[in-house]
């Protein structure tokens, strides 16, 4: 196929998509359980739908993780709610995340937007969190920006420039400021590149518009250190002051140092199935991303957090015992290898310098993710995949690692072909479930689950406490999701309550 005919091709597809995943974005409202028990949550308050009080008032230990947590992708979820008034319309910072990372590999690496999209979507979890009220898919979007960026900053140190380096700094402040589990790798990988940028500066080379041998050059590199190691810091630093731990909620022992929280870092049987408990973290995540064992049972091969329920609508219809199946996987396996393989064959022959510094970028973000605690739940370290997708086409794209002539126009026929196998592949194998705008939104998920009728028996100005067994969906109750209601809604585990509160007017019990 001509390049012109596959650009075009790939630009059609790239549109299709995009609408498809737009519409859901709009349309519909994510029934799974984290995103309706606390992101949305999150975001209506972050963005004053729904404040703490007159609205609704999270349980005990929401709370301390709205206290805790980073919230900056909350913050601008909230602000789409409150510009469209429409809950469900918080997915479109995904989409928006998802266009602006093309964008940026456009830019610096002369990829064309359509086939970033593409390629990404192919994934199954950011298929899935394309659409989902996570902040997974922004959050590992901008670490990977920082990634991409620091390994065009090893190959050519002195054509950075401010914007870049901005953006740089940018990227890896907001998956910090993002998401708790990105604070790790954030950590690992900016002091990395603090490491090498005094490195370099200290053998005489040029880092972006600092010139070497200057007094005024080596203060403004450490000013420039120190403030994006604050600004990625930000939330660390506001924890250790309110709540004694920069870590806050999770509890932290190392030594005679404690440091207070209610939540355990160690990964727990809701999180990861007995069969993997002894499994060393670093073989744990590689057993999922190569997908052992990843698709008993579930209802559909990838799910919102890869347990075995597509829905928390149906949560118990689909529970059962996790297996060596549950939160593991959601790459799909056979794209991984294939991207592998095929980043490892364009660098064969490229120059000795860019082939060890391409390479040395996917050792790097293999090792920042796969020692972390959670690191087999891929969708918390998605930027590792996200990474590997941007080399492969960086490596077809970019004149000075793909070459020109027949032989990549040859690399892109191949590459193109891999991504349009497995998107037809997992659209196939998850039904199209995640492409589908005809999902259930808001007033359909509530009115399936009677809350509309219990709400119309709320007087306006009551305080209605519900029941925990209600969650995921406690959320729902709160006015903002039924127009011209004035009442506050609580979540039933308030104040170490798990039954009626002494100022609670009206009791919605359990659904059971």
């Amino acid at each position: 196929m001509p390049d012109r005919t596959l650009e075009r091709a790939m630009a059609a597809l790239a549109a299709l998509l995009l609408m498809l995943v737009t519409a859901r974005a709009v349309l519909t409202l994510d029934p799974y359980f984290d995103a309706m028990s606390y992101h949305l949550s999150f975001a209506g308050r972050m963005g004053g739908v729904c404040p703490q009080e007159g609205c609704y008032r999270l349980g005990d230990y929401m709370e301390t993780a709205y206290q805790g947590y980073p919230k900056l992708f909350h913050a601008l979820q909230g602000l789409v709610w409150r510009v469209t008034g429409l809950a469900q319309a918080v997915d479109l910072v995904n989409v928006a995340a998802l266009v602006l990372f093309g964008v940026f590999l456009r830019h610096w690496f002369a990829v064309p937007v359509a086939w970033t999209v593409c390629a990404l979507l192919a994934v199954p979890l950011v298929q899935i969190q394309a659409t989902a009220t996570l902040v997974d898919l922004p959050v590992n979007l901008c670490m990977a920006v920082f990634v991409l960026g620091f390994m065009a900053f090893v190959r050519a140190p002195a054509a950075m420039t401010w914007p870049r380096l901005a953006l740089m700094a940018a990227g890896l402040a907001a998956a910090a400021n993002g998401k708790p589990q990105l604070i790790g790798p954030a950590a690992l990988l900016g002091g990395a590149f603090a490491a090498t940028a005094i490195g370099l500066f200290a053998t005489g080379r040029q880092v972006g518009p600092l010139a070497p041998g200057r007094l005024g050059s080596w203060v403004a590199l450490a000013a420039g250190i120190a403030l994006v190691a604050a600004l990625t810091s930000a939330k660390a630093i506001d924890n250790a002051i309110e709540h004694g731990n920069p870590f806050y909620p999770v509890h932290l022992k190392v030594g005679p140092i404690e440091l207070p929280g209610p939540a355990d870092p160690a990964p727990a049987l809701d999180s990861m199935a007995p069969y993997w408990a002894s499994t060393p973290v670093p073989l744990r995540w590689l057993a999922s991303v190569l997908e052992l064992g990843a698709y008993d049972h579930r209802e559909t091969p990838w799910t919102f957090d890869q347990g075995y329920c597509a829905s928390a609508l149906d949560w118990q219809h689909c529970w059962r015992p996790a297996g060596r199946a549950f939160h593991m996987g959601g790459y799909f396996v056979p794209y991984v290898l294939a991207l592998a393989g095929f980043v490892g064959w364009r660098t064969r022959r490229m120059p000795r310098r860019d082939r060890w510094v391409v390479l040395g970028a996917l050792a790097a973000t293999t090792l920042a993710v796969c020692t972390m605690p959670r690191s087999h739940e891929l969708r918390y370290y998605m930027f590792w995949m996200i990474v590997l997708v941007s080399l492969a086409l960086a490596t077809a794209f970019e004149p000075s690692l793909a070459g020109r002539g027949r032989r990549a126009a040859s690399a892109r026929g191949l590459l193109a072909g891999i991504v349009l196998v497995t998107l037809a592949a997992v659209a196939t194998m998850s039904h199209g479930r995640y492409l589908d705008p005809t999902a259930p939104g808001a007033r359909q998920i509530i009115q399936r689950l009677g809350i509309d009728t219990r709400v119309a028996q709320v007087p306006d100005g009551a305080v209605v406490c519900v029941h925990p067994d209600w969650q995921p969906f406690t959320y729902l109750f709160a006015p903002v999701h039924h127009a011209g209601r004035r009442y506050e809604a609580r979540d039933g585990r308030v104040g170490g309550l798990d039954g009626r509160g002494s100022d609670c007017s009206v009791w919605v019990p359990s659904p059971r």
